[in-house]
């Protein structure tokens, strides 16, 4: 009975406290949110379920790649620092040769010449044709024209003289109707010179043609002395001096005149004769930066006390430029052979054949039909040959000093109508330079510049 009684008691007092709270709660809610109301709920849609597809059964993940650690690379070094150079100056071009210079002023000048002379020409022919527009000019034309119709008439009347007996007054008439007629002409022209003397535009053109001529022939002087110092510079005259030089600018042909010294024979003579012309081939001219097309070398000899050219050799450019002389020029002597191959002509006095013979041969004059000499014209005595032949000999001797010069012989047919002067050196055209070559085939140089005299040359 009195465990019942406890336990009602419990609960009273637990019904009484949650009574408390539900009152404390809101008495809180009433005085500290008045206003605030509960939000009515929000509707939701209604779920329909569907029938979802199975889902496919996942694929484990692929493992993640491994982590690969670089290794940190070095940094890298530093450039090296390069200090350019300081720029250095290049020395000049060298100037180029005075004798091509000389030559492409001389050119210039040659066209500047041409130039003017077609100046004056056409300021003649301008002044003519307005002297022809001229009442004095078209009054003497008119006059001429009817004196030349007088003539025609007067001519045509002595033609139909009967019996083809003109009379004298019809010759007359003729004499002085033509001399008219030439007078009037004669005027007209001289009213076309009057004008072309009096025109201030042609006197201006002469001028400037004077002054072009000048300068041309000027320039082509300096460039003729320019080739001849090179020349000269070339030759080794100890044995074969030089006695001219010359040159033609309009063609550009040289001429060099020799005159070998006094040796053991005349073969000898004509051996250092040979080596002074490889000397100027090889020095002066092969390659040369000047323009030259043929070069003549005149070598002369004593005859009966006179000085005669001997023989004349002819080499053009082209041959020359291409010949190796490192072969040609053997230590001071000449491959005379090489050097007579290169000639594109070679001319032989007759009056070789006058001079003495070299030693232990003599001269015949007819062939000897007891064989072939081996130089034709000059006879070794019991060894038999063949004459008729004009033959210089080249070499064929020992030089002090020097080795022995093996013999060459350049032949010639002998013609006793021959001339024993050398073809004459071709002349330009003379496009207004100045030629100092006074040449003649029949003389040598009047005035060399070097030792010795100018020889004198006999003819046939």
């Amino acid at each position: 009975m009195g465990k019942s009684y406890r336990t009602g008691a419990s609960s009273l007092e637990m019904a009484i406290f949650a009574l408390v709270v539900v009152v404390i709660a809101i008495l809180i809610k009433v005085y500290l949110f008045p206003n605030k109301e509960t939000p009515a709920p929000v509707p939701r849609a209604p779920v329909v379920e569907e029938d979802q597809p199975r889902p496919e059964p996942t694929k484990p993940k692929p493992a993640p790649p491994p982590v690969i650690v670089e290794t940190p690379k070095a940094a890298p070094a530093p450039a090296p620092v390069v200090v350019a150079p300081r720029p250095v100056a290049l020395p000049p071009p060298p100037p180029p040769p005075l004798c091509q210079v000389l030559e492409s002023q001389l050119n210039d000048a040659r066209d500047a010449l041409a130039q003017a002379q077609a100046d004056v020409a056409a300021a003649k022919q301008a002044s003519i044709a307005k002297a022809h527009q001229s009442p004095e000019y078209l009054a003497a034309k008119a006059d001429a024209d009817a004196k030349k119709q007088a003539k025609d008439e007067a001519t045509a009347t002595l033609h139909s003289a009967p019996n083809d007996s003109p009379t004298d007054e019809m010759k007359t008439a003729v004499a002085e109707a033509s001399q008219g007629w030439l007078d009037a002409l004669a005027k007209m022209a001289d009213i076309e010179n009057t004008a072309v003397a009096d025109d201030p535009a042609v006197a201006q053109t002469q001028q400037a043609l004077k002054d072009a001529t000048a300068k041309a022939n000027g320039v082509a002087m300096q460039l003729t002395d320019c080739v001849q110092s090179e020349i000269t510079k070339a030759s080794v005259p100890t044995r074969c001096p030089i006695a001219d030089v010359s040159y033609d600018p309009s063609n550009s042909t040289v001429l060099v005149s020799l005159c070998p010294s006094q040796q053991l024979g005349r073969a000898a003579m004509a051996d250092v004769a040979m080596t002074e012309i490889g000397n100027v081939l090889e020095k002066a001219l092969h390659k040369s930066a000047y323009s030259w097309t043929s070069a003549i070398f005149r070598v002369y000899f004593e005859v009966n006390g006179n000085k005669a050219v001997e023989f004349q050799a002819t080499y053009h450019r082209d041959a020359v430029d291409q010949a190796n002389f490192a072969s040609i020029d053997r230590a001071g002597y000449m491959d005379n052979q090489a050097l007579v191959n290169l000639v594109a002509d070679f001319w032989v006095s007759p009056l070789v054949n006058r001079a003495a013979p070299p030693p232990g041969q003599r001269y015949v004059t007819q062939a000897d039909p007891g064989g072939v000499y081996p130089n034709p014209g000059y006879v070794v005595p019991g060894v038999g040959g063949v004459a008729g032949y004009d033959v210089l000999v080249i070499g064929g001797y020992t030089a002090i000093g020097g080795p022995y010069r093996p013999p060459v012989y350049v032949r010639c047919p002998h013609d006793p109508k021959r001339s024993s002067t050398p073809p004459p050196v071709p002349k330009g055209p003379g496009r207004g330079g100045h030629d100092r070559q006074k040449d003649s085939s029949t003389a040598p140089p009047s005035a060399p510049k070097r030792p010795p005299s100018a020889p004198k040359q006999t003819g046939t």
